[in-house]
């Protein structure tokens, strides 16, 4: 949150810079630049005069060459969070895609479907509790019908790869859907229905 702030704070700042720059008139650039030529054999009242204007860019420039640096050190440590987490994702997914990866294998290989099976044929081979549900996974129910005869497993695993630790840190839900169509209390649900709609009846995106 502080960190947001800050940021917010930097990027007014620097809008604040940019919109004095762009109010300066002709005269009040000429007097900016005519004040930097004073030598330093000038009389003191106009050595005086000098020193405002020069502490008021110095100011400036040095809190514009800030307010970028810390922008940019946020800009990449926002980066470099996404990154981490996209990898954890990418970690937790890994699991999942190789189970269900077998799973179709198995059943394009050794169930007894048609050479070209339909989504019904598909469905009915991996509600299958034997062989498509493995030791450690759970099926559950994903559509909220009361029944767990959905295609899709819960398990768990642990990511840190802890062997002093029994319990496992990462729960993992997958599912294979090859619904393109589907029944909603005598609706038909096509791919061309919204995503939640379309997740609630197991229909694929």
């Amino acid at each position: 949150m502080a960190k947001k702030r800050l940021t917010q704070a930097l990027q007014s700042l620097m809008k604040s810079a940019l919109k004095l720059d762009r109010n300066l008139s002709v005269n009040d650039r000429f007097w900016l630049w005519r004040s930097s030529l004073i030598s330093s054999s000038a009389s003191p009242s106009t050595q005086a005069g000098f020193i405002l204007p020069t502490v008021t860019l110095l100011l400036l420039m040095l809190s514009l060459v800030l307010g970028v640096l810390i922008f940019r050190t946020g800009n990449r440590t926002n980066q470099v969070i996404g990154e981490r987490q996209q990898r954890q994702v990418y970690n937790a997914a890994t699991p999942a895609i190789d189970r269900a990866r077998s799973k179709l294998e198995f059943l394009f290989t050794q169930e007894a479907i048609p050479t070209l099976p339909s989504e019904a044929n598909i469905d009915t081979a991996l509600n299958k509790d034997d062989p498509y549900k493995l030791p450690d996974e759970t099926r559950i129910d994903l559509d909220g019908d009361g029944s767990a005869d959905d295609p899709a497993w819960v398990f768990t695993y642990d990511s840190k790869g802890d062997t002093t630790s029994d319990e496992d840190d990462v729960t993992v839900v997958y599912s294979i859907l090859n619904r393109t169509t589907g029944n909603d209390n005598g609706t038909v649900i096509s791919l061309q229905d919204d995503d939640e709609t379309k997740a609630e009846n197991l229909v694929v995106r």
